[in-house]
């Protein structure tokens, strides 16, 4: 068995069954580094296993922001420090971004942590500060950092795949825009 770290935010809520979901780690996949466990997908999304208690690890189009819960195995930990010289963002802004620190990232869904479990965090009335200067400066990104991710997601989904997730996020984002209803996860599911 591999070597791993859970972190839990003091922001996230143990749900009670979890003590055995996480006897499903031996189900991951194999190349796993990280897996988010508290973020629910805002963008398309691909199963790649079944787990027990209608879980599914999937690879997300767009990683979601915050770092609420999630497994890290040694070898994605050591990725994430080797380029922690590099970081001018947020460790959660960061993580979401897989082409710059390689790390192999997967997600569970539903999410078997809830996020804000306390109604709040401070980390949220900072972020509707768009007055800060990190802040403005985390919202640039550079025409070479969009290729990067997006040959990563060429990599990690095939260019099938790729194309399927484009045009799931769309189809949603049209839909919404007509509709005026939220995305909900279940909305951005593709197939293999």
């Amino acid at each position: 068995m591999k070597l791993f770290l859970i972190n839990l935010d003091r922001d996230s809520k143990r749900l009670a069954w979890m003590e055995k979901q996480l006897r499903q780690i031996e189900r991951l996949p194999s190349d796993w580094e990280i897996v988010r466990l508290s973020n629910p997908p805002k963008s398309a999304y691909m199963p790649v296993e079944k787990l027990e208690g209608g879980l599914e690890v999937i690879r997300y189009w767009r990683v979601p922001n915050n770092t609420g819960a999630y497994l890290i195995n040694k070898k994605g930990a050591q990725k994430f420090l080797d380029v922690g010289a590099q970081r001018l963002r947020t460790i959660d802004v960061d993580m979401r971004r897989p082409w710059e620190h390689g790390m192999v990232t997967y997600g569970i869904v539903p999410a078997p942590f809830i996020l804000n479990a306390f109604a709040g965090s401070s980390i949220d009335d900072i972020a509707q500060r768009t007055d800060l200067p990190w802040r403005k400066r985390g919202q640039k990104t550079t025409l070479a950092g969009q290729f990067d991710s997006l040959a990563y997601k060429i990599k990690a989904f095939g260019l099938s795949g790729a194309l399927k997730c484009m045009a799931k996020n769309a189809s949603v984002s049209l839909r919404k825009r007509l509709s005026l209803h939220k995305g909900l996860p279940g909305n951005y599911r593709i197939n293999r």
